[in-house]
């Protein structure tokens, strides 16, 4: 499989820019936009990986961004959201719209780099047969279409029980 291409969308271009290098040196393939029209011709016009979007920008921001591009295209592309809005409900709202992660401004770049490999991942797990994403157990492995938590094999097995003598 080629390297994964990576769209990295922020109008501030030294963080955009820093970004790439820190995603070329991991060996991922770097797309740059600096808005949400940018982002949304950039995804029309090639396949990509993973977007790394951030939330403020002029003209079309992150959040419309994120939703047209989860309107127009079935299969979904992970989305990292990258803010310096880190108030809960900032987060609560980004991941909502359809953000599969949220990175709050200033941000440690091994963290960055951790959270997209993460994502390529999962998305690659679920590629092929129509249940990208699914399966991985998340944060809610109880949930519908995730697979159920492994029973701990330190835990005491069920005794029997005896019936009346």
């Amino acid at each position: 499989m080629a390297d994964p291409i990576i769209l990295v969308v922020d109008d501030d271009v030294a963080i955009a820019e820093a970004i790439e290098i820190y995603l070329r040196g991991e060996g991922y393939r770097v797309r740059l936009a600096h808005d949400g029209l940018q982002a949304l011709e950039a995804v029309r016009r090639e396949p990509i990986d993973l977007i790394v979007m951030d939330v403020m920008m002029p003209g079309l921001d992150g959040i419309h961004a994120t939703m047209r591009i989860r309107e127009e295209h079935p299969a979904p592309i992970p989305i990292l959201m990258l803010s310096a809005k880190s108030e809960d409900l900032d987060k609560i709202c980004g991941l909502n719209i359809g953000a599969d992660d949220y990175v709050t401004k200033p941000f440690n770049p091994l963290e960055l780099l951790a959270r997209v490999r993460a994502l390529l991942r999962r998305s690659q797990l679920g590629q092929g047969d129509g249940t990208r994403g699914q399966g991985d157990g998340g944060p809610f492995p109880n949930s519908p279409g995730k697979r159920r938590p492994a029973p701990n094999p330190r835990s005491t097995p069920p005794t029997r029980r005896r019936g009346p003598r």
